[in-house]
């Protein structure tokens, strides 16, 4: 059985109304990538990772 979700945007649907309990701070060493759009492997690969997925998913038509 499927069920499907209402779609929702994390910033306007749940972060616009907790924004007055919400704080902010920095931390040393700590990485930020918005994987919700297509730089999630360019993101991999300034951290020095290359998932094994992404050779199937980059092999010329017609190989593998």
């Amino acid at each position: 059985m499927c069920t499907e979700f209402p779609r929702a945007d994390f910033s306007k649907d749940v972060l616009e109304h907790v924004a007055p309990r919400l704080a902010v701070t920095t931390f040393a060493g700590i990485t930020w990538s918005d994987w919700g759009s297509p730089i999630v492997v360019t993101s991999l690969a300034q951290l020095g990772i290359r998932p094994p997925w992404l050779d199937h998913l980059t092999e010329p038509l017609g190989v593998g």
